[in-house]
């Protein structure tokens, strides 16, 4: 039996894990405690646990189906006795299943686009209208409401209220769902003990991918270099910068994994489990732009219109200059292992120069490059100049970086 302290570092850790949560707050309900948990440079500094959890807060506040309207307002008035945090202190994230299954209702509601829960941002104001919705509605009503699961048609209520009343005390207006949590933590902990916490959530979560997708990590890197040589060119003229080019680089990584599946249709299989993927770090934006990537990468020109109420305004040109970029990069490390040594490129006026250097012949890969000449000539508006310089012995002469 863990103690509340120990449920609450248990599931920060499965959280931290699975998200960029560095200063904020996170709130997990079970079924007999509630813990609300500040988060200060990516470390626990405070816990507060109440026997709030979904549960327990039904059996001892709600006596009545629906339950009345003292009810309800003895068990927010609880919540505000038990809980006592500063408003406005950061980000608020919430683990457990009642917050799931709250995530799925606001989902379904607004007909999102994807569905991913983890990392979903529920408003403070959707969380407050399904409160009041459940607290009002008879059992059978709720087990009919979209979303509601058949597990939780008794204790979601009381949970909802919890999380609602939770969030006005910290003056939340978003609460982001996390998939992971106590579980997870324990697992961590047991995996990494006494240091649980990975260091670098994004990059861990990208090599697991393409592990599980058949793409070998040693593989991808010559083409993330290739692209960040290309990008430093192509940058300033776009208006791009490093969270761009993060994107780029975890897509480089990303964009082979639909190959083990289906080789004629691998763009859109890359799509789907870019979507699908246990892929943390990333919010919903990240994750829709990385699937565009993946998908096209190689050709064509891509299309975030189904997820409109997700993306940017400015996305769509974004993703079509990142993929073209990225199609350049795959092209100039076709073969593997790849036999150039060194990538430069530099953007002069209406003309994009890149240059290859290598040992050996680079016919195929100057071939793909010019296949790719018409995309960039539509996407980056210039035309597309490939200088293959093959030099033996020691002395290459290989070339890395923006050419001076």
């Amino acid at each position: 039996m863990l103690s509340g302290e120990e449920e609450a570092r248990a599931a920060f850790a499965g959280v931290a894990n699975s998200t960029l949560l560095r200063d904020g707050y996170l709130l997990d309900i079970g079924g007999g405690s509630l813990e609300v948990m500040r988060v200060e440079e990516r470390a626990l500094t405070t816990v507060q646990s109440a026997p709030l959890g979904a549960i327990y807060a039904r059996e001892r506040y709600f006596g009545s189906d629906p339950p009345t309207a003292r009810e309800v307002r003895a068990l927010r008035k609880a919540v505000r006795a038990t809980i006592d945090v500063p408003p406005g202190a950061g980000e608020l994230f919430g683990a457990g299943g009642a917050v799931r299954n709250l995530g799925r209702m606001v989902r379904l509601r607004r007909r999102y686009p994807l569905r991913r829960l983890h990392g979903l941002a529920l408003t403070h104001k959707e969380i407050h209208r399904i409160a009041q919705e459940l607290v009002r509605a008879p059992s059978d009503a709720r087990r009919r409401m979209a979303g509601v699961g058949a597990n939780r048609v008794d204790t979601l209520p009381a949970a909802a209220v919890v999380v609602d009343e939770v969030m006005g005390l910290l003056g939340a207006q978003t609460l982001t769902v996390a998939g992971q949590g106590l579980r997870e933590g324990l697992a961590w902990d047991e995996l990494r003990p006494g240091a649980p916490l990975i260091d670098d959530v994004r990059a861990a979560s990208l090599a697991g991918i393409a592990r599980a997708n058949g793409v070998r990590e040693d593989a991808a890197f010559p083409t993330m270099e290739a692209a960040c040589a290309l990008f430093e060119a192509v940058a300033p003229r776009e208006g791009l910068g490093e969270w761009d080019k993060e994107m780029l680089c975890a897509a480089a990584r990303l964009a082979g994994i639909g190959m083990h599946i289906d080789y004629y249709n691998r763009d859109r299989h890359a799509e789907y489990l870019v979507h699908s993927a246990d892929l943390r770090g990333f919010d919903h934006r990240e994750v829709v732009l990385l699937g565009a990537l993946a998908r096209w990468a190689d050709e064509g020109v891509p299309d975030l219109s189904p997820f409109r109420a997700i993306v940017a305004a400015d996305d769509g040109r974004r993703v079509t200059v990142l993929a073209t970029i990225l199609g350049l990069a795959r092209a100039i490390n076709r073969r593997r292992p790849s036999p150039v040594r060194g990538v430069g490129a530099k953007l002069k006026g209406e003309e994009l120069v890149v240059r290859l250097a290598s040992a050996d012949d680079l016919a195929p890969e100057v071939h793909d490059l010019q296949r790719q000449a018409r995309r960039v000539e539509l996407n980056l508006k210039a035309r597309l100049a490939v200088r293959a310089e093959i030099a033996r012995g020691e002395a290459s002469g290989a070339v890395s970086g923006v050419l001076g």
